[in-house]
């Protein structure tokens, strides 16, 4: 068994009191039909976090967060971002999970794309960008049911 601060998580309602333009969003989103997924949120933030570290005016000012984000791969291998000469060699039971997973993370970005439209200040992030943060959040995930709020969380502590 594992026992982790909570205040060394990362979850969505962490994300969204350090990332006031990923709360925008969401609050955008949840004017419409269809508010931001836990996923959605937790990409965007790792997403948010790599922003940050690669801009050279927030070098000196990196937190817990951004700490963690550098500890990530740059490029995430999964079924999302595999070439399609690849996934062809899959057994084709792993090639329709894999295409599920894309059509999943795709009509999510799309969402993203919808309400960043709406909030002029909020251009939406690449697609592929978008997918590694996705599959990022996929592999180091988990649910936690038990939490009262955004059961989501990342598995790995911030700090």
């Amino acid at each position: 068994l594992m026992s982790v601060d909570a205040s060394d998580v990362i979850t969505c309602d962490s994300i969204l009191k350090r990332y006031p333009s990923i709360q925008q969003l969401a609050a955008a989103a949840a004017t419409t039909s269809s508010k931001l997924t836990e996923e959605q949120i937790l990409a965007l933030g790792l997403l948010e976090m790599q922003r940050r570290n690669n801009n050279d005016n927030n070098k000196n000012e990196q937190d817990d967060y951004q700490s963690y984000a550098q500890t990530l791969p740059t490029h995430q291998f999964s079924v999302m971002t595999l070439p399609d000469s690849l996934q062809a060699c899959l057994p084709r039971c792993y090639r329709d999970s894999g295409d599920a997973s894309k059509r999943t993370a795709a009509s999510l970005y799309d969402q993203i794309v919808v309400v960043c439209q709406c909030n002029a200040n909020a251009p939406p992030p690449a697609f592929h960008d978008f997918l590694w943060a996705f599959s990022t959040v996929r592999s180091r995930s988990i649910s936690a049911d038990e939490l009262p709020q955004n059961p989501l969380v990342a598995a790995a502590a911030a700090g």
